[in-house]
């Protein structure tokens, strides 16, 4: 097997299974909750992002940055995913955005991403949170110059991330 397919199973297999528990971790609300109010979900989600940061980490060192030079769009856009679950690894979170050729759209919402973890306010606008059941933007940088920044991206103005 060529190196290009190694690395795309490779990516496509950690994908599936974050992807498959973020997208259907307990659709009848059925598993317990701790006393803090995480279920075993929450775990499995928080263990599968800690075994995806070794594989991510054992990927980078054994083949390099993944590019579109060596894997094609989708499965590129699926490893950014990956990356954006590694919250609690902001430096490999910054070396792939450095490293990686990611979308426009990706390169702003890791870019906030990372300034989330940061504590800093984001650049892009793209990363909220809930406040009493309100969804609110996390606070931006210099927001008078949302747009320029946004639009040095191709970004427009008005799109919304969720």
């Amino acid at each position: 097997m060529q190196n290009d397919s190694i690395i795309k199973k490779i990516i496509q297999d950690m994908f599936k299974v974050d992807q498959g528990l973020r997208m259907y971790p307990d659709p009848n609300n059925i598993l317990p909750m701790d006393e803090s109010g995480l279920t075993l979900s929450s775990y499995s989600i928080y263990m599968i992002d800690t075994c995806n940061n070794y594989r991510i980490h054992k990927l980078i060192k054994d083949f390099g940055y993944p590019t579109t030079k060596i894997v094609d769009r989708d499965t590129l856009s699926n490893f950014w995913l990956l990356i954006q679950h590694q919250d609690y690894d902001i430096e490999l979170q910054n070396r792939c955005l450095q490293n990686c050729d990611f979308t426009p759209r990706e390169i702003a919402l890791l870019t906030d991403r990372i300034c989330i973890n940061r504590g800093q306010p984001q650049q892009y606008g793209t990363q909220f949170h809930f406040v009493d059941g309100d969804r609110k933007l996390y606070d931006i940088q210099e927001p008078d110059n949302l747009s320029v920044r946004r639009q040095s991206l191709g970004l427009s103005d008005d799109e919304v991330f969720t």
